[in-house]
């Protein structure tokens, strides 16, 4: 199995994984649905107890954010 490569963000990391199961997008609330791509963002956070917080955003909205920047 090859090695995913995280990509690093602000207070975090992002990975781009294939979708197993539905998830919902956390920016735009769309339906990544089962073998879409989407990326996992995992950010630190201070308000949680274990520091770290994980969310799924769709493709589109990962572009948007990528072209934005």
């Amino acid at each position: 199995m090859p090695k995913t490569k995280a990509i690093k963000v602000k207070n975090g990391y992002a990975v781009k994984r294939k979708a197993r199961v539905e998830h919902d997008c956390h920016d735009c609330l769309a339906i990544i649905e089962e073998g879409e791509d989407y990326y996992q963002v995992t950010l630190r956070s201070y308000h949680t107890l274990s520091g770290w917080y994980t969310k799924s955003i769709c493709e589109q909205c990962w572009l948007g954010m990528e072209l934005e920047a």
